[in-house]
């Protein structure tokens, strides 16, 4: 039985034929590709859409909503032309929607709205001068409510 002992760093980058290389071969041809896509593309696509892969003459476009995956198939014809000229036997492009891996923003509690009593008077005021019972007690109530929050707030 073969021992497997840890490798060096530089063992493992300088070795040509090893994974390592051919992962980092991989990804530098994906990032020529994404360059050469982003100049058929209108500018404000550049961070939404990106070269995923290339394989049996397909070239596979990953972008970050549906939304952003619509407004590329529109150019689908153009980066096919344009695209040809970097990968010869290109046939075809797919182009799929893939959300971005970043976790959402945490959401802050919205501040509640503020009104002064001088508000609340006005509320009130309003109140009386209409016929809608319905209406005039609904408003007397936000008029109330109002009033307290300003007076707790002091």
């Amino acid at each position: 039985m073969k021992k497997n002992y840890p490798k060096s760093l530089k063992s493992l980058m300088s070795d040509r034929s090893g994974t390592l290389n051919t992962l980092i071969q991989r990804a530098q041809s994906l990032q020529q590709m994404t360059e050469a896509l982003h100049l058929c593309l209108p500018t404000p696509a550049h961070a939404h859409c990106v070269a995923a892969n290339y394989q049996k003459r397909t070239l596979i476009l990953l972008c970050d909503t549906p939304a952003w995956t619509s407004k590329i198939r529109y150019h689908s014809p153009v980066i096919l032309k344009h695209m040809r000229q970097q990968l010869r036997g290109l046939q075809s492009v797919r182009i799929k929607t893939r959300p971005r891996q970043t976790p959402l923003p945490v959401r802050q509690r919205l501040r509640r709205a503020r009104c002064s009593v001088a508000t609340s008077r006005i509320i009130s005021r309003g109140a009386q001068s209409i016929h809608d019972e319905a209406l005039r007690t609904a408003l007397l109530r936000l008029a109330e409510r109002v009033s307290c929050a300003a007076t707790s707030r002091r």
